[in-house]
């Protein structure tokens, strides 16, 4: 099978893609590909299955438990999944020093569950000086009210900028 994976960072047009693709439905089903757009069951079928790897489960049957779901029935050669969220929270994408640092962890994780199937991931980026902003009103919108100088208090800016 087919999966590509569309991971991020968020405010990188990834609703502007989407919007694209729920607009072609149709033709994405003619093609036999399943589309999942920011969807809170992606990232629960991704879970599940990661969860159950790392307990020990059979990878095999846990991927194609997993895929049978993101089918719900449907034939399927293409499975594309475009959601920020899967690399970490938009109101908070960075660590001390990196974007999404759990990101390296978790890649090589997506890596190991669909091994044996075509795998693209693919990610956007955008420049440090609009994205942090575009991310501190998000926090606003979800009513996490903190002057955007507590926001980037832990952070070493000079190491996002350079890493």
């Amino acid at each position: 099978m087919d999966i590509r994976i569309y991971v991020g960072a968020h405010k990188t047009a990834s609703q502007h893609l989407s919007s694209i693709l729920v607009a072609n439905t149709e033709l994405l089903d003619a093609e036999e590909t399943v589309f999942y757009s920011r969807s809170f069951r992606a990232l629960k079928y991704l879970n599940r299955a990661l969860k159950a790897i790392n307990s020990g489960g059979d990878k095999e049957d846990i991927t194609g438990e997993m895929l049978h779901s993101f089918s719900e029935g449907r034939d399927m050669k293409r499975l594309l999944i475009i959601n920020p969220d899967i690399v970490g929270a938009v109101t908070k994408p960075f660590g001390k020093e990196l974007f999404y640092p759990r990101t390296s962890g978790l890649i090589r994780q997506i890596q190991t569950l669909f091994e044996g199937h075509s795998l693209n991931l693919y990610a956007g980026v955008r420049n440090p000086a609009t994205f942090l902003p575009s991310c501190y009103a998000e926090t606003m919108l979800s009513a996490s009210f903190t002057d955007y100088q507590s926001y980037l208090e832990k952070v070493n800016l000079l190491c996002l900028l350079y890493t």
